[in-house]
């Protein structure tokens, strides 16, 4: 290998390459034998600074993820909870009967009780929560989000976007007694940006809430998976 390369930003003095080969820890091609390289970098802990944000953003996506599912499929968690609910409180007002009064009932089958009901609590408070974030929301993005519920699993060359912008379009123009043309949205992307914002705006509300604990997300996964 060259021992000097006239432009500064080579493999030579690039902490990416790799101390044993001559190989770049990042890149196919060792570009900075021929040119300055994008990639280049002379900080010592590039890779621990990488891993870093790799953990950060894959912990913001599951964030997103948990946020998104609730707010998606708010009609069905809120059913299921309170069918869920509906049997513990059945199912232990036997064990009562049986047993002949609260003070007689197994300690295990009271733990039991409080760790259901405790999970219970968590999807109480974020259904809660999905509740508050759309009654907040301005009543064209409220339109949205019943409509983004509504074709969760529109799929196509645009997905949901597509089918919201005709929709959407359709209702505000009824509601506002303009025609149609007056009020589409020419570009899709204006609904992610929305969606985006309405998840962001949950996941925030949701961390104040220590909802996106471990325990409570983990909690809350289990319960969405049941219904998707």
């Amino acid at each position: 290998m060259k021992k000097h390369l006239e432009h500064d930003k080579n493999c030579l003095t690039c902490e990416k390459k790799r101390k044993t080969a001559e190989k770049c820890a990042v890149l196919e091609e060792m570009i900075g034998m021929k040119k300055n390289c994008f990639a280049w970098t002379d900080d010592p802990n590039w890779l621990k600074k990488l891993q870093k944000e790799s953990a950060y953003y894959e912990e913001v996506h599951a964030d997103n993820r948990i946020a998104a599912e609730w707010l998606l499929y708010y009609h069905e968690k809120k059913k299921k909870y309170h069918e869920k609910y509906d049997r513990i409180l059945n199912a232990y007002s036997h064990i009562l009967e049986r047993t002949g009064g609260r003070g007689n009932m197994p300690s295990d089958i009271t733990g039991r009780k409080g760790i259901k009901l405790a999970e219970m609590d968590a999807m109480h408070k974020w259904l809660e929560l999905v509740e508050e974030v759309e009654q907040k929301l301005p009543w064209k993005k409220q339109i949205f989000l019943r409509l983004r519920r509504e074709y969760r699993h529109a799929r196509g060359p645009k997905g949901w976007t597509s089918a919201i912008q005709w929709k959407y379009t359709q209702e505000v123009a009824a509601l506002m007694g303009k025609d149609p043309e007056d009020t589409w949205i020419e570009n899709p992307r204006t609904f992610w940006v929305w969606w985006r914002e309405i998840v962001d705006y949950t996941v925030r509300l949701a961390a104040k809430r220590k909802l996106l604990t471990e325990r409570n997300s983990d909690t809350a996964q289990r319960e969405i998976d049941k219904v998707i």
